[in-house]
């Protein structure tokens, strides 16, 4: 809890301390000269180290030229319970791919690198990029993780036991991405790749009796079909709109995979405006596994820093899970904004074993900080049935 509590301070002093220029009296802000007439006096934060990361972040909100690639960096402190206290740099980047067409949303990347307490390690990069005119649409994710995982086993049964804890290192290599047709507007359809590499090493004894004779360590390749709707005024920072993305995929013994199965993804997302500067915000987002020998590291899981915020990463696992949440986006003044979330989640391993008893529980607060136009830094503070976590993430959770 010392932990948690000083990441958040930290990272609450670093944001809030860019934003404390609107609040300072105007008065206090000059001063006299021999003659005794006034002249502009700096602010603490304005002067050497700090005024130069002040001005680079008010620069970094200002909109850019279409024909410019816009890439920003900030980094901070976070506590999560999947990592231990450590630090996170991440890197956000928009770029237009037809500046001569305004209307065409911008693309993203955005860069993140997470080093921990507990020897964790994580690279992530994601991105959307929108074709000229809207006709096509290629989205990617590749994310590189090595650190120390506590597991509880597999199934809610074994996941719920507290004794059941126990440690292996994880490392995993995972990529994704589509292309999209426009079919109609915001209707798309096209091919997705899928590829998971797990290794699970230097597990203690209690994690190699929980996975009895399962392998530890895994290659899954696969390819699919993705269809998704979207009429969202912002991909990043919503206010309008829906989304319906629903991804069939297969993964075939041809490729490798012990035995073929297959994965289907859907997301639903809804946002509407209340009343000023207030957004609701809702999901359902649903993972089924079907097959025989499905690799426990395919398995759906409960946790991270989109879903279930604060639950420990993974402790709650299956082969499918059902989740949903709804939040509320209040925009309080210039970069600064809060947001309370409630949800649920519950895993299982097929519509007979599904019980009502087994759904988890969340919901938590956060902070919402305007990095650059559409893109926010967000510290949340997530209440779980295991306890409460903290992270500190780029964009919103959905």
């Amino acid at each position: 809890m010392k932990r948690f509590l000083s990441a958040l301070a930290l990272s609450l002093l670093c944001l809030t301390s860019l934003t404390a220029q609107d609040n300072v009296p105007a008065d206090s802000l000059s001063s006299t000269d021999e003659m005794g007439e006034k002249v502009p006096r700096k602010r603490l934060w304005e002067r050497g180290l700090a005024g130069k990361v002040v001005r680079y972040f008010n620069k970094a909100n200002q909109p850019k030229p279409l024909d410019e690639f816009d890439f920003s960096v900030i980094g901070g402190p976070f506590y999560d319970k999947t990592s231990g206290l450590g630090i996170g740099i991440c890197g956000s980047g928009l770029y237009h791919l037809q500046p001569s067409n305004p209307s065409l949303p911008h693309s993203d990347i955005s860069l993140t690198v997470r080093a921990t307490t507990k020897g964790m390690f994580s690279l992530d990069a994601e991105g959307r990029n929108y074709l000229p005119n809207d006709r096509f649409r290629a989205d990617y994710e590749v994310e590189l993780t090595t650190f120390r995982n506590e597991f509880w086993g597999l199934g809610y049964a074994q996941n719920d036991v507290d004794a059941h804890s126990s440690f292996f290192t994880r490392n995993q290599v995972f990529a994704t991405g589509s292309f999209l047709v426009r079919l109609a507007p915001r209707l798309y359809l096209g091919p997705s790749l899928y590829y998971s590499l797990y290794y699970a090493d230097k597990r203690d004894a209690r994690a190699d009796s929980l996975l009895g004779d399962r392998p530890r360590h895994t290659s899954t390749p696969g390819f699919g079909l993705t269809l998704r709707y979207d009429s969202r005024d912002h991909a990043l920072e919503p206010r309008h709109g829906m989304y319906f993305n629903l991804e069939q995929r297969i993964q075939p013994s041809c490729l490798g995979n012990k035995r073929t199965f297959t994965t289907t993804e859907m997301e639903w997302c809804a946002f509407t405006p209340l009343w000023k500067g207030c957004i609701l915000g809702g999901e359902i987002h649903a993972l089924v596994n079907c097959g025989k020998d499905i690799p426990w590291t395919e398995y759906a899981y409960v946790g991270g820093n989109q879903r279930m915020r604060g639950y420990y990463e993974a402790r709650y696992m299956d082969r499918n899970v059902v989740e949903a949440q709804v939040e509320l986006r209040q925009h309080i003044k210039g970069r600064s904004g809060v947001v309370a979330w409630a949800g649920f989640a519950n895993v299982f391993r097929d519509t007979h074993s599904w019980q009502f008893r087994q759904t988890l529980p969340n919901g938590g607060f956060g902070y919402r900080w305007r990095f650059k136009p559409g893109v926010n830094v967000r510290l949340d503070l997530g209440f779980t049935r295991n306890g409460p976590g903290f992270i500190f993430a780029i964009n919103e959770a959905f």
